[in-house]
C-alpha cells in the first residue's frame, strides 16, 4: 500500500512511434510497477477502491501523480577498413534503457500532469486528451468531484 504523501505512479508517452518513450512504454510500465514500486519500495497492494493497474477511467481521482520517463543509450562498435570507399563503419552492439522522473522542460519534474501538458502542447498526446476532457481544469474538477462525496477541501 502507498504510504501517506506518496504520489501515485504514472507514465506518458508520445504518439510518435519512433520516439524512445513510445517504443519502450512497456519497459517503463514494468520498471515502475515491478522494479521500482514493488521490489525497491515494497508497494505490493492496491490503493483501497482502485485497481493496481488499469486505464485512466478506472483510476482514482488524485491531486498529483508521479511520472517516469524513459530514455535510451546506445553503444556502438566502430570499425576502420582501410582502402574502402567508406572506411569507417558503426554498428550498434547494445542498448540500455534509463528511467528517470519526467521533466517537462519548464522546471517541473516528476509530475504526470506537467509532462502530459508538454506532450499535448507539442501535439504528441492528442489521443489521451480524449479521455481527459478539461485536463487544464483539474483542480476545479477535483473540487466538484469531492463535493459529490460531501467533502470540502481545506484551502
Amino acid at each position: 500500500m502507498y504510504p501517506e504523501g506518496v504520489g501515485f505512479p504514472g507514465a506518458v508517452w508520445a504518439d510518435d512511434e519512433t520516439s524512445t518513450d513510445f517504443r519502450y512504454k512497456a519497459n517503463t510500465l514494468f520498471y515502475v510497477s515491478m522494479r521500482d514500486h514493488m521490489k525497491n519500495r515494497g508497494y505490493v497492494r492496491n490503493v483501497p477502491g482502485a485497481p493496481m493497474c488499469g486505464c485512466v477511467e478506472q483510476m482514482p481521482t488524485v491531486e498529483r501523480a508521479n511520472c517516469t520517463q524513459t530514455s535510451d543509450r546506445f553503444f556502438f562498435k566502430f570499425d576502420y577498413n582501410e582502402g574502402e570507399e567508406n572506411p569507417i563503419s558503426a554498428t550498434v552492439v547494445s542498448r540500455k534503457n534509463q528511467f528517470a522522473a519526467c521533466d517537462d522542460g519548464n522546471g517541473n519534474t516528476n509530475d504526470l500532469r506537467s509532462k502530459f501538458l508538454q506532450l499535448r502542447n507539442e501535439n504528441d498526446a492528442e489521443e489521451f486528451s480524449k479521455y481527459v476532457p478539461g485536463v487544464d481544469q483539474c483542480p476545479n474538477e477535483i473540487v466538484k468531484f469531492l463535493a459529490t462525496k460531501n467533502i470540502t477541501p481545506l484551502v
